[in-house]
């Protein structure tokens, strides 16, 4: 699966990061907010019986430093 964040306000640069299967069904992924404020993350990937799965989460309030 690959997961894009975006910031909620425009002009900004995604941040990217590829997430790995850890056990069945489990995933993780190591990505880095590059600024404090409100994100969006996307998540897309395919699944094992082929279906495409596409989601989207709000991350609101990330901290700087956190």
């Amino acid at each position: 699966f690959r997961i894009e964040g975006h910031m909620t306000h425009p002009g900004m640069a995604p941040a990217t990061a590829v997430a790995r299967e850890t056990e069945p069904g489990a995933y993780e992924a190591d990505l880095r907010f590059t600024m404090a404020g409100d994100w969006v993350l996307v998540l897309d990937g395919t699944l094992d019986d082929g279906r495409r799965l596409r989601r989207q989460l709000a991350v609101p309030g990330v901290q700087a430093g956190r």
